[in-house]
């Protein structure tokens, strides 16, 4: 049955405009019940539109049937309090009738008969398409989800400009409260595969399959209907490059808590609800809304910078900001304000990511979490309670050119004084500050070529500020990069874990018999090679074979590294019986309570985690006097030399005599005292804050221009050998050549600064490219000659 056309412009189609010479318009459809106050804020934003456009509103009640039918089982009814005759009962009817009367022949309104309900949401989605008679975009709007009318005529630009695109995706700043937003993504409310799906590119005849999600078909001659949306669809990333994050105000009123508890089966939402308004600060969705089972966090709208278009007065009315300009450049609510790319999470979740998350969780402590905010690779970082949290793109490689612009947007977005990152990103024109954990590439003369350590290497020569975990590691930084002076780089000493603590004898029992662990045992934390070999795990073994030659037989514990033990590490120690077991924080606390001694014979480190770690469980360290293990040792560990076996196993059997292990013991716990994650994440914002009064005074500099300039062109190079590696196969082998030393970091003066920094990268195996890559696109007929 063909729904009612009320008003407006009765039952006929509409057709386009014989004068009209808009190359597309768009209709609009909006499905309602109850809207206010949100409904009315359309008409502002359309009437801004330079283009011709159509509202559809489709009014009344749906079932619960076919795709929201899954609410019936949640306990989900339809109440007679939520509407009259099938309709609204909020005065939304009433705006409807007058809208359509001052609109005539923009705004349609589909209604049932009275005291009929629509088949599902399905029927009425599909209720205004046998009215649509030419192609067009089609744009779904629901009453409360609020757009600027500059965001509609970008997006309506840009699908002029590509013409082969047949969908867009958004996001969305969802409110879950009249001044709170959910920041994190792939999850709740913000589920890439299907939210928000708002814009379709339409030809007469498609119709809805489905409105959960919606899923606009288009007949085909043979076969299936054609998914409108698989075709080529703008994705997310891009229509927020382009400005178009809308604002949806699903949880803002009683009202509509109200209905969702009834319509939804959402049982005790609106008390719930009622708790979250008054929670302080960044906090997690599920702790209020029982059916949201995932992390998705939400926040102060103020926090983020945005301005809510719609906001409650003193009295609870409601009045709109003008539809037009941005809505996310608000005041920064505190200064300095420090982003942190977690991008370090994207691709590990080893000691590095436990320094970071010990750090966050002590600025919530100290109250000085509202000065950072977290950039979330694709929900990779951990979600933790009391940090600003916002979920960014995925980092890739093979596009750091493209994320380098992205991250400059958004420091500007999000107003930033200081960007810090995990692990080798950087903006291009924002003040970046370096934190860095070791020069292990750099030392033991691993290929610097990889584009990993050459964005490693350009971060340093981007950053304003710089800081390691050690001194050691400043005294190498300074060795690399020579423009950087020691005295410049702060340190930030790893701090240890809460849960590196002594154990009892009744816990390291219990320990030792579920691991069936029945004799004496070394062990062995971490990576037992490293790349070129310089974790020198082989010491440990030969150390072992030469007591078990001299009549003590200790096991090898080993924790961490390759799941098989090393055939040399093997055949090392032919009479030790050694294994290698998986284990937490918690476990790898008992052994090393219950290990006769750690031996860590690396190489070189940038800290040293495993010796901190096992210091304070009380178990004797053995290690090597080189790089930031003196340091991080101190008067508590033994020292050995990194080729010395029987240095190793004397040191080791020595530990025998019960005086000398108990005060090797009592140095560890005392060592290890010193080392704190309070520490260390005031030593973190105290480098940053003197950073950022640095930059204000003038004391420091700011990166060059050059940067952007290379970033772009870097952009646009990566984006071609995406869609053509074997170019970049080919260009490889023609250029060759090895990474060139980096140039001074920086050169006085600014021109000299921006000059220094594009020679630099010029030098680099990437700009060496160029030539032969530009080369290879011309003869390929893929670059304009002009």
């Amino acid at each position: 049955m063909n729904p009612e056309a009320d008003v407006a412009r009765g039952d006929r189609p509409v057709a386009p405009a014989v004068s009209d010479n808009e190359a597309l318009p768009i209709h609009f459809f909006t499905i309602v019940l109850n809207g206010e106050p949100f409904i009315r804020y359309h008409e502002t934003m359309l009437a801004e539109l330079p283009f011709r456009w159509h509202w559809h509103i489709i009014e009344g009640v749906a079932a619960l049937r076919h795709d929201t039918a899954w609410s019936v089982a949640a306990g989900g009814t339809i109440s007679d309090a939520v509407h009259r005759d099938g309709r609204s009962n909020d005065g939304t009817s009433e705006y409807l009738d007058d809208l359509a009367r001052r609109f005539p022949g923009q705004v349609t309104i589909y209604r049932k008969p009275p005291g009929v309900f629509w088949d599902g949401k399905r029927e009425m989605v599909n209720a205004p398409l046998e009215s649509i008679r030419e192609s067009c975009l089609l744009w779904q709007i629901d009453a409360d989800e609020l757009w600027t009318a500059d965001q509609v005529a970008e997006m309506r630009r840009r699908f002029i400009a590509e013409p082969e695109r047949g969908a867009a995706f958004y996001w969305c700043w969802y409110f879950v409260a009249p001044d709170k937003v959910i920041t994190t993504r792939g999850n709740y409310a913000a589920n890439p595969k299907y939210e928000w799906h708002r814009t379709w590119r339409y030809e007469p005849g498609d119709h809805w399959a489905a409105h959960e999600p919606p899923t606009l078909v288009r007949p085909r001659a043979e076969g299936e209907p054609l998914d409108v949306a698989t075709q080529l669809p703008f994705t997310h990333d891009e229509t927020e490059a382009f400005g178009a994050v809308f604002q949806h105000f699903a949880y803002v009123t009683e009202a509509q808590l109200g209905f969702k508890e009834s319509y939804y089966g959402y049982a005790g939402a609106t008390a719930r609800w009622r708790e979250l308004l008054a929670h302080k600060g960044p906090g997690f969705v599920a702790d209020y809304f029982a059916w949201v089972t995932d992390r998705a966090v939400f926040d102060d709208a103020a926090m983020l910078r945005i301005e809510p278009i719609a906001r409650p007065d003193a009295n609870g009315a409601w009045h709109f900001a003008a539809p037009t300009g941005r809505k996310d450049r608000g005041p920064v609510p505190v200064r300095p304000r420090i982003l942190i790319d977690g991008i370090y999470w994207q691709y590990l979740a080893t000691g590095v990511a436990r320094v970071w998350q010990s750090m966050f969780e002590e600025w919530v402590k100290d109250g000085t979490a509202d000065h950072f905010i977290l950039l979330d690779r694709v929900g990779t970082a951990p979600r933790i309670p009391g940090v600003h949290t916002v979920t960014i793109a995925e980092h890739d490689y093979g596009r750091c050119g493209a994320d380098s612009l992205y991250l400059e947007r958004l420091c500007r977005d999000l107003g930033a004084d200081l960007f810090v990152s995990t692990y080798y990103s950087a903006p291009t024109a924002t003040p970046a500050f370096f934190f860095g954990y070791d020069m292990i590439p750099e030392v033991t003369g691993v290929d610097l070529s990889d584009e990993g350590w050459q964005e490693k290497a350009r971060s340093i020569r981007h950053a304003s500020g710089h800081a390691m975990i050690s001194h050691s590691s400043a005294r190498d930084l300074t060795r690399f990069f020579p423009a950087i002076a020691e005295a410049d780089i702060a340190i930030a000493y790893c701090g240890l874990p809460p849960v590196f603590t002594p154990a009892t004898a009744g816990e390291i029992a219990r320990s030792r018999a579920a691991l069936r662990i029945d004799r004496p045992y070394l062990l062995l934390v971490g990576d037992r090679s490293g790349a070129g070999g310089y974790k020198n795990g082989i010491l440990a073994f030969r150390a072992a074979e030469a007591m078990a030659k001299r009549g003590t037989v200790f096991e090898i514990v080993c924790v961490g590294g390759l799941a098989d033990i090393e055939p040399a590490f093997r055949a090392a120690a032919p009479s030790v019986p050694m294994r290698r077991v998986k284990a937490d924080d918690a476990t790898l606390r008992l052994l090393y309570a219950g290990a006769a001694a750690l031996i860590y014979p690396s190489r070189y480190e940038g800290f040293g985690m495993p010796v901190l770690e096992a210091m304070a469980c009380g178990c004797p360290v053995v290690t090597c006097a080189n790089s930031s293990l003196v340091e991080v040792g101190g008067d508590a560990a033994i020292f050995v030399g990194a080729d010395d076996a029987a240095g190793a196993a004397d040191a080791v059997l020595s530990l025998s005599d019960p005086a000398l292990r108990a005060s090797r013991v009592a140095a560890g716990l005392s060592q290890a005292a010193k080392f704190t994650t309070a520490a260390q994440a005031r030593a973190a914002f105290d480098a940053f804050r003197v950073t950022i009064d640095d930059l204000a005074a003038g004391r420091r500099a700011v990166p060059g221009d050059g940067w952007r300039e290379f970033r772009t062109y870097q952009a646009g190079i990566q984006a071609w050998l995406q869609r053509r590696p074997d170019l970049a196969v080919e260009a490889l082998a023609h250029a060759g050549g090895s990474s060139a030393l980096a140039a001074p970091a920086r050169p006085s003066g600014a021109l000299l600064r921006a000059l220094a920094e594009i020679e630099a990268m010029k030098r680099s195996p990437f700009w060496r490219l160029r030539g032969t890559v530009i080369d290879l696109l011309r003869r390929a007929k893929l670059r304009h000659h002009g």
